[in-house]
């Protein structure tokens, strides 16, 4: 888990923002995939409305493969209520 802030290289992986809470508890606001987390989050599709939520941390899975990160997010998606996203919602 990283700061909502933090500088994550140029790897690829899946990645979860969330919003911390007290008491120890945290809402799933948006899961996806990247090849380049150098890249991703400045020109998200989706940053205003990931923001409006306030997240406060992010989950990384450090992932090169595609197919691999493809089944990653497809399984963490099916398995959890995120707030953002569209899909297996």
């Amino acid at each position: 888990v990283y700061d909502i802030n933090a500088n994550l290289g140029n790897k690829g992986g899946v990645y979860i923002f969330g919003k911390h809470t007290i008491p120890n508890n945290i809402k799933l606001i948006y899961c996806g995939k990247t090849h380049d987390f150098s890249e991703r989050f400045e020109r998200h599709h989706k940053k205003d409305e990931i923001l409006k939520h306030h997240p406060n941390i992010l989950g990384i899975l450090h992932e090169e493969k595609e197919n691999m990160r493809v089944k990653i997010e497809t399984d963490i998606l099916e398995g959890n209520n995120f707030l953002c996203n569209d899909q297996h919602n």
